[in-house]
């Protein structure tokens, strides 16, 4: 039992994390996200969906707080985990590496998105 009480504080705090971005609340979001982050991966582990789902909030987070190189490194672990846990063409997978290349854009190698914009869309077209 103590999982699921686990799991469902950690979805309610990464919705409050999501929440505090949509209101421009930079500092409250960062400190809710980075602390739900690291609690999903203690409590569901790197590789769960819902742990997946709290770090591509974190992405976002980061992104809007101009923490870019942040943002990219969280990235590739997101995809890395996703890939190892779900596969290539999981939407899981292919909703993080679309976060990928959305933050590659913003970064110091935008055309770094290309080719993994393009391998996700080949995915997807596979499936």
């Amino acid at each position: 039992m103590k999982k699921r009480h686990e799991a469902d504080t950690i979805t309610t705090r990464n919705s409050l994390a999501e929440g505090y971005l949509e209101v421009a609340r930079i500092d409250e979001a960062l400190r809710f996200a980075e602390e739900t982050v690291e609690l999903a991966k203690s409590e569901l582990g790197p590789e769960d969906p819902r742990t997946l789902a709290c770090m591509r909030t974190l992405i976002g987070t980061y992104h809007r707080a101009m923490r870019v190189p942040q943002a990219l490194k969280l990235a590739q672990e997101t995809v890395e985990h996703s890939r190892a846990a779900l596969g290539p063409d999981d939407p899981e997978t292919l909703a993080g590496m679309e976060t990928l290349a959305w933050v590659y854009k913003s970064s110091d190698t935008p055309a770094a998105a290309v080719p993994i914009a393009k391998q996700a869309l080949e995915l997807t077209r596979r499936r």
